[in-house]
């Protein structure tokens, strides 16, 4: 076993966000939170409220800015929203970017929306980023389940220190920008 295998991770509920952005853009606001009171209710500490996408491209997140001036924040739990800015082959360049500002870099986060990781693939990202960048102390994985694989990944990635794992209920969610917008969403949250 590895010695980086840490004591505890976090498993942060993504339903909101990664469950809901390829389902119907019809859904009402009331019924979206109630699902987010819901999943407050079951007692993750981290829930990403959902996506600050264009509406063109994820239409079921049109209403984004509605449910967070709507949602009641309930003691204990950190609620995000997603944005899209980055992809792999930009981190030297970001990296380089914000050393030059004095911003010190301890955390990146694996966004992988189409489903392609792999357990080999995910172990030599990170092998690689660890030795180049050091400092960085903290992986965090958003992997799409679409080859069935990305519990074998989540354990390659926590064999090497990885701590945060993003989870929707059932399993639910899909990328809208890939094929016929229903790559398979996540590892289910329960």
């Amino acid at each position: 076993m590895s010695d980086l295998i840490p004591k505890s991770v976090n498993i942060f509920d993504d339903t909101m966000r990664e469950g809901l952005q390829i389902e119907s853009p019809d859904i009402p606001i009331s019924e979206k939170l109630r699902l987010l009171d819901a999943i407050g209710e079951m007692g993750a500490k981290r829930v990403t409220v959902g996506s600050f996408a264009h509406p063109k491209w994820t239409p079921s997140m049109a209403n984004i800015d509605e449910i967070v001036e709507a949602f009641e924040p309930k003691p204990g739990i950190t609620y995000t929203a997603f944005t899209l800015a980055q992809a792999m082959e930009l981190l030297d360049l970001m990296v380089s970017k914000w050393h030059a500002v004095g911003i010190k870099v301890n955390r990146v986060t694996f966004l992988d929306a189409m489903g392609w990781n792999m357990p080999h693939t995910v172990r030599a990202m990170i092998s690689s980023i660890r030795d180049k960048y050091p400092e960085i102390e903290t992986y965090h994985m958003h992997l799409h389940n679409t080859r069935g694989v990305t519990i074998a990944s989540f354990y390659e990635a926590l064999l090497l220190g990885a701590t945060d794992f993003d989870t929707s209920l059932g399993g639910m969610g899909g990328c809208p920008y890939c094929g016929n917008g229903r790559a398979a969403g996540h590892v289910p949250t329960s």
